[in-house]
């Protein structure tokens, strides 16, 4: 069972608004919140320098670098500390009226800074959390030599693509989008890792670098179905009761049975928008012994009933909003608000 492919396949990763940018110095834009996104930008050409106001953090970034801001704080990109920021609302975008490839031109005719910029999101409701289970800024340098890393690969392939005239390169780019995203993942969770944060972290995707707990969290996963007692969940991880429980509870920072509830009511929400089966069906695929039970648990975690979940995800589908991700729930990717790092 591969956790992590389970879990961004649920969530449904997706590239949304890629850009190229070549801006000349001196220049300076300022970029709104991204509520449902983190925006990312790869350094092409140039360099330049990333501010979060609110945060006070500061970056400058080189040829090659990457950046990622997985909760959409706002922030400012310029040339230098000096150069003056205008509103990225205020400036305009040329489109290839043949490939329809964007391109941001800007500035006052100084040495150019080239970006790729994107911005990659979940269609699910339970993806905001995740995004907040991340540290707020993942930088990764071009010259990073804690990894033999797949990012110049992927980095060389994506500019090429950008360059590229050929049939698919608009789906090339989105899919090559989706996996320099999953490597940043596993790049930021292995950095909790190495300076051993994933116990100070308290977040579940700890559990996947747990070696006592990666094997039971993944039968979770793979069987939500099975009437699972903490005792069972001890038992496949080979520890007693008590041990298992405090150090799940530690890593994860919830307790083994609400893990599993949050996980099944992940699955049952994307059974509910994914499938026709019926709710009697879903209670039985995980773990619910009647419609009922599974209906009572799903309104109680979710606070909307199955049925009404479903029918706000057709209306969603049907006129083109986003509704789904308005929807107030307990996330099996995060523990309360006071357990989070970054």
């Amino acid at each position: 069972m591969d956790m992590l492919s389970d879990v961004l396949q649920t969530l449904r990763l997706r590239e949304s608004g890629g850009y190229n940018a070549v801006l000349s110095a001196p220049w300076g834009i300022e970029f709104p919140m991204h509520d449902e996104g983190s925006p990312l930008y790869v350094v092409s050409r140039g360099a330049c320098q990333l501010e979060l106001p609110e945060s006070g953090i500061q970056l400058y970034l080189n040829s090659g670098d990457l950046v990622m801001l997985s909760r959409g704080d706002p922030h400012v990109l310029r040339d230098g500390p000096e150069s003056k920021v205008v509103p990225f609302s205020s400036l305009s975008f040329t489109t290839d009226e043949r490939e329809g490839r964007k391109t941001l031109r800007y500035g006052t005719g100084g040495p150019e800074t080239v970006l790729l910029a994107a911005e990659l999101r979940f269609d699910s409701p339970f993806a905001q959390p995740l995004l907040r289970a991340m540290d707020r800024v993942i930088l990764i340098r071009a010259d990073n030599d804690e990894n033999t890393s797949p990012f110049p690969v992927i980095l060389k392939m994506l500019c090429r693509e950008g360059r590229s005239s050929e049939p698919g390169w608009r789906a090339a780019s989105s899919e090559l989008l989706k996996l320099l995203y999953i490597q940043i993942l596993r790049f930021n969770m292995a950095e909790h890792q190495r300076q051993d944060r994933t116990c100070q972290g308290n977040h579940p995707f700890a559990l996947m670098f747990d070696g006592k707990l990666r094997g039971v969290t993944e039968a979770l996963h793979h069987s939500p179905e099975r009437p699972w007692t903490v005792a069972d969940m001890a038992a496949e991880a080979g520890m007693s009761r008590t041990s298992f429980s405090l150090r799940f509870a530690q890593v994860a920072g919830v307790a083994p049975l609400e893990y599993l509830t949050n996980q099944r009511m992940m699955k049952a929400a994307e059974l509910l928008e994914r499938t026709e089966a019926t709710l009697e069906e879903i209670a039985e695929r995980i773990g619910y012994g009647s419609e009922a039970a599974f209906s009572t648990a799903f309104k109680r975690e979710m606070g909307i009933a199955p049925g009404g979940y479903r029918r706000k995800q057709n209306i969603s589908r049907l006129d083109g909003t986003s509704e789904q991700r308005t929807i107030d729930i307990v996330s099996p990717l995060l523990p309360a608000e006071g357990h989070l790092t970054g």
